[in-house]
């Protein structure tokens, strides 16, 4: 802990840029990748990359798909030693999906059998792994252009009817705040701090290469926590003051809280870094690092730790850092907090004196 200069989260900040009751968002197209098709026969080697294009051509035209070019996928091929074609692994597909910031990648194999050309199409969900598969089928004397004009209607229809089974769930705050109450619920603690939630303190100072405003891990740490209904301090001293208070207290666990937010009986304490990962063509991709430390403010004994790390895709740099930030956060918090909860409650069972 005294090695890394880590952060304080304070939970007494205020979510900005909510949107106005009311207004409705308009839904953003999905991202997709369209890698070059397998084909088994000799004969049919050529039509790989040839259905592909023509794929991308036909799925581009549709207004709820955007794609991303031919050319953006072949740099980061060629930059990161990545092989698509043949017998790569789909470790390697998901890749260059994150990398490209897709949601969606479309691949699959064209193989003759009989009389018959067949095209299987898979549509993945980049982040989930999960697979929905269409079939186009036509005459193997006649032209390829029908049947791939045929499996474009059906990839997008797939897409239009399972996108939210592809793509992870949206509701991760809601899941994170009802898997903290569950886990709370089943703590079978006995002694004085028995069914009774502490009071947090959190105060968060990320850092990023290009400077971003306001800590996105913090926000959302703070939503769901007061959802989850715990108790935040308000500390009276200023987020100056919390910043340097933080960075004295990972040195010197017995430094003392600044004025008003020593009323914690948790802190959690952590270090929020993101980077730029990747550009491709519009699209920009950054990495997000959160690393989360809960403390006992009366013993400084360390409750819990976790650490994530996640990747985000926007139109912008600043957008996709904190969105990165935003679902490490959410994935650290469901078992950062329980786990901190049960070891505070526990720590009431013996005589505690103040450092």
């Amino acid at each position: 802990m005294k090695r890394h200069l880590l952060l304080c989260i304070v939970l007494a900040l205020v979510v900005g840029g909510s949107v106005a009751a009311g207004e409705e968002k308009a839904a953003k197209p999905y991202r997709i990748a369209v890698l070059p098709f397998e084909a088994s026969k000799v004969e049919a080697k050529t039509w790989g990359n040839e259905v592909a294009d023509l794929l991308s051509a036909l799925l581009a035209t549709k207004e709820n798909l955007q794609l991303v070019e031919r050319g953006d996928l072949e740099k980061l091929i060629k930059e990161h030693s990545l092989n698509l074609t043949g017998l790569a692994t789909p470790e390697d597909q998901l890749k260059l999906g994150k990398l490209s910031g897709a949601q969606f990648l479309v691949l699959g194999r064209i193989f003759p059998i009989d009389r018959d050309i067949y095209i299987v199409a898979k549509v993945v969900g980049v982040e989930t792994s999960k697979v929905s598969a269409v079939v186009a089928q036509g005459p193997l004397s006649d032209k390829l252009a029908p049947v791939v004009t045929a499996l474009a209607e059906k990839v997008s229809a797939a897409l239009n009817e399972k996108a939210d089974v592809l793509l992870p769930r949206g509701d991760a705050v809601k899941d994170a705040v009802q898997t903290i109450k569950d886990a709370i619920a089943k703590d079978k603690t006995e002694g004085p701090r028995a069914g009774v939630l502490p009071r947090l303190l959190v105060s968060v100072n990320e850092t990023h290469t290009r400077p971003v405003r306001d800590p996105a891990s913090a926000t959302e740490l703070l939503i769901i926590a007061k959802d989850a209904g715990f108790s935040v301090v308000d500390a009276a001293s200023s987020k100056q003051a919390l910043s340097e208070w933080a960075v004295r207290f990972l040195k010197d666990t017995d430094t003392k809280l600044p004025v008003g937010a020593d009323t914690a009986d948790i802190v959690l304490v952590g270090e929020g870094l993101s980077e730029l990962g990747t550009r491709t063509g519009d699209l920009v991709t950054c990495v997000g690092r959160l690393e989360l430390q809960a403390v006992d403010v009366r013993t400084g004994k360390v409750l819990s730790i976790g650490r994530k790390t996640t990747r985000a895709t926007d139109l912008t740099e600043t957008i996709a850092a904190k969105t990165a930030l935003e679902a490490a956060a959410k994935e650290l918090a469901p078992k950062l907090i329980p786990e901190a909860v049960i070891q505070w409650r526990a720590a009431g069972n013996v005589k505690e004196e103040k450092k």
